[in-house]
């Protein structure tokens, strides 16, 4: 059963990829609130917050912010990136951190975490398909195709995904 739900999940993520690719997944523009849509998120993985005994730091910009966007595919954006957070974290003093923050007619999305950190020499192939910078999670641990999904994602958006880690933290902002 693991193994037809990780083969059910590589599909869909190869025809999300594929669509993303051939520009057949068109984006639905319209307004909505950043900020609501991270609390959505938060409430989303809570059961597995808690599980894992993770303190979140919330720095949401003041009121509604709302953006012009696709809606959903942002939202799959910030889900996975929460996930994958939540996924490397061991529990013990782990933080989780999401924020947003009005930048002109844009928003910046942070999504950050104390975990392991990701190494150097991992950084510049992060959102490739399929490349999986913790060698040891390879079984159970995704289909090494999120990341470049949400890269694709944001590039329809006209804009970029980027992340950093240093021995404090590791943070997506887009």
């Amino acid at each position: 059963l693991d193994e037809t739900d990780r083969l059910t999940e590589l599909v869909r993520d190869l025809l999300d990829l594929s669509r993303l690719e051939s520009g057949k997944f068109p984006l639905t523009l319209a307004p909505f609130d950043a900020n609501e849509l991270m609390r959505r998120n938060l409430i989303n993985f809570e059961p597995r917050i808690s599980e894992k005994g993770i303190e979140v730091q919330v720095e949401l910009a003041e009121g509604q912010l709302y953006v012009m966007a696709d809606a959903n595919r942002i939202n799959q954006v910030v889900s996975n990136i929460i996930d994958n957070a939540i996924k490397f974290m061991d529990g013990e003093d782990s933080r989780l951190r999401l924020r947003t923050r009005p930048e002109g007619k844009n928003v910046r999305f942070t999504i950050a975490n104390n975990g392991p950190k990701i190494a150097e020499a991992d950084l510049p192939y992060i959102f490739d398909r399929f490349y999986k910078a913790d060698k040891a999670h390879t079984s159970g641990g995704g289909t090494g195709l999120g990341l470049s999904i949400c890269q694709r994602i944001m590039q329809q958006h006209d804009s970029k995904i980027t992340v950093r880690s240093d021995d404090n933290e590791t943070a997506f902002e887009f």
